[in-house]
């Protein structure tokens, strides 16, 4: 059995801590977005500083990336234009915790997750629309989509 010491020291195990922390948050918040469809400023906050505290680690063990952590914040920069650009058919929000979460899984992971989570709102949004329970102009909340997405992210490559 593994102690805390061995457990903080190996890398992988870490990365997998503070995506899991990351997805806790994200299924917490999931229920503010789905209850008021608008997103605490506090969420964001805490997820940066949450990224922050990992970017740290990843110093402390000689891992920290420069060049990989700008990248990961690519997804969110994009998110947070197409909301400035589109008088916010994508909340604010929800590019500002792209944003906050890009360093702990990175712009790969978080382009997968982003897409899985499109995926998945647009099916349920198809459906939703065929049994005329929204209509073309109804909001969905995206914080549960992108949750399900990271969740898939955490676990499916285990």
């Amino acid at each position: 059995m593994m102690d805390f010491c061995e457990i903080i020291n190996n890398k992988e195990n870490t990365e997998m801590i503070f995506r899991i922390l990351t997805l806790i948050i994200m299924i917490l918040t999931s229920v503010y977005d789905i209850r008021d469809k608008k997103i605490p400023v506090s969420i964001p906050a805490e997820l940066s500083i949450l990224s922050i505290i990992h970017e740290l680690y990843l110093w402390s063990i000689n891992a920290f990336d420069i060049k990989e952590m700008l990248l990961s914040f690519m997804p969110g920069v994009i998110l947070i234009a197409v909301c400035m650009i589109s008088q916010q058919s994508v909340g604010l929000g929800d590019g500002l915790i792209v944003f906050a979460i890009g360093p702990v899984f990175g712009m790969l992971d978080l382009v997968l997750m982003i897409f899985i989570a499109l995926v998945l709102s647009g099916i349920i949004g198809g459906i939703l629309l065929v049994l005329k329970k929204v209509n073309g102009r109804s909001t969905l909340p995206f914080i549960p989509f992108l949750s399900t997405g990271m969740g898939v992210m955490c676990f499916a490559f285990l």
